[in-house]
Parts: C-alpha cells; sequence; structure tokens
C-alpha cells in the first residue's frame, strides 16, 4: 500500500482504535458494519473501495 491508501475499521472504537485513527493508521468507519462497506480510503483525494473492486469505488464527503 501506498502512503494514501488507509484501511477503514469498522465497530465501537477501543481506545487503541482511537489512537490508531489519530496517528491516521486507520479510518474509522462507524459502528454499522454492511457487506458493501468500504475497506480502504485514499486520504488525498477520498476514494473508498472494497477489496477487489476498487472500480466499484466512489468518493466521500470528508467533515
Amino acid at each position: 500500500m501506498n502512503d494514501f491508501v488507509t484501511p477503514i475499521a469498522y465497530g465501537y472504537p477501543s481506545f487503541e482504535m482511537r489512537e490508531e485513527s489519530d496517528r491516521a493508521e486507520i479510518v474509522l468507519g462507524g459502528c454499522s458494519i454492511r457487506d458493501e462497506a468500504p475497506d480502504y480510503r485514499c486520504t488525498e483525494c477520498q476514494f473508498e473501495w472494497q477489496k477487489g473492486k476498487k472500480k466499484l469505488g466512489q468518493y466521500v464527503d470528508v467533515d
């Protein structure tokens, strides 16, 4: 992976997950886990996709 591709973690964030998010090692994806939920996000352009399905990904608005 390159410097801009970050895994997305789901579920109620633990203390460790919050620290990893603060260090930009993961992106917190929320508590709800859906089958179609993305696995990765490009932190440069905000494109999200599932593993093996990059062509089906989408850009997201990040607050």
